[in-house]
């Protein structure tokens, strides 16, 4: 994101056509392949009970596949947009947020299906409020609207809470953002409360907050690399591992994974220990809502596509073809299918 993005990050540069692909049905055409790979050979792997939302780019026009939908378990895949990118789940499950092209608005897609709906004209990098009432992005196209913008679900009551910053992320209960501005900025981690105020900083140099699932500790990576833990509160950043990016909280908080510059998924213990690489390849990990699985995507010099795994270790099984930046959906209900 922004300048401190990693290499393979959303980025810009698409047009605004809103039409369905037109090669939709080709794509869908391999469907039985994919299962195929996810679920062929038996073993634990998860079903249907939850969905993964990914980028679907392709190779030979960088990042405008659009956000695709499909089963846990290979099966159900399915565009929710021709274009688009940084798709993220409602907390129910019901709806996708992503961002348009060319910092073309936030959208969003019912889960089921449908044409996509535009809440803003500009900004990118959407992410629901726990109660999924409503939506952070960031604002970059004015001078004056660079910022951290809050949206109602609905698309109403847009306003701005912070002057600068990028990469938004909200504390379990809703009441706080963290996020980071660019060194040009100032830098640093910071944190708003989304009932005003001034922000305040919570470490003086890095990227990608992420919060632990209990509010308490931010995650973040170092301006130079490396996982750092800091107390949500303030106080000293502690450095879990001096090489990584991208940290990502297990559900119930005991873990960091996170991506090494050069490829490969790595998980660590936040109390401390040495970290473990589950995969030599690998980028974007994500925890399933369980915290039994993590999904992550290959560059396509590695083999490309979403895979899942087991955040024991393991072999791990590639889910799509093509695509990036998976993200899970909470657990489905029966009545979900």
């Amino acid at each position: 994101m922004g300048n401190a993005e990693p290499g393979d990050g959303p980025s810009e540069g698409r047009s605004r056509n809103w039409i369905w692909p037109a090669g939709a049905a080709a794509l869908l055409a391999v469907a039985g392949w994919l299962v195929w790979m996810a679920v062929g050979s038996g073993g634990d792997w998860p079903g249907g009970e939850y969905r993964i939302v990914y980028d679907s780019y392709h190779p030979d026009h960088n990042r405008e596949g659009g956000a695709w939908a499909l089963d846990a378990d290979g099966s159900n895949h399915r565009p929710l947009s021709e274009e688009g990118w940084d798709p993220r789940w409602s907390p129910d499950g019901s709806r996708v947020a992503f961002s348009g092209p060319d910092g073309a608005g936030i959208w969003v897609a019912d889960a089921a299906g449908g044409q996509p709906r535009r809440l803003s004209e500009e900004g990118w990098g959407p992410v629901w409020s726990p109660d999924g009432s409503r939506l952070a992005y960031h604002s970059y196209l004015a001078p004056d609207r660079d910022g951290i913008w809050l949206i109602n679900a609905d698309g109403t009551a847009h306003r701005q809470l912070t002057e600068g910053g990028e990469w938004a992320e909200w504390s379990s209960d809703g009441s706080r953002l963290a996020y980071f501005l660019k060194i040009i900025d100032g830098g640093g981690v910071w944190v708003a409360d989304v009932g005003g105020g001034e922000p305040r900083l919570a470490a003086e140099a890095g990227v990608w907050p992420e919060w632990s699932p209990d509010g308490s500790r931010i995650a973040f990576t170092g301006i130079d690399g490396g996982v750092w833990v800091v107390d949500a509160e303030g106080g000293e950043p502690r450095r879990l591992f001096a090489v990584g990016e991208w940290p990502q909280w297990s559900p119930d908080g005991s873990q960091l994974a996170f991506q090494h510059p050069q490829g490969g998924v790595w998980v660590v213990d936040v109390e401390g220990g040495e970290p473990r690489r589950l995969t030599t390849m690998g980028r974007g990990p994500a925890w399933s809502p369980d915290g039994s699985y993590l999904a992550f995507f290959r560059a396509f010099e590695d083999g490309g596509g979403v895979w899942v795994m087991s955040a024991a270790g393991g072999e791990p099984r590639q889910l799509t073809e093509t695509g990036g930046w998976p993200r899970w959906s909470p657990r489905l209900s029966e009545s979900d299918g």
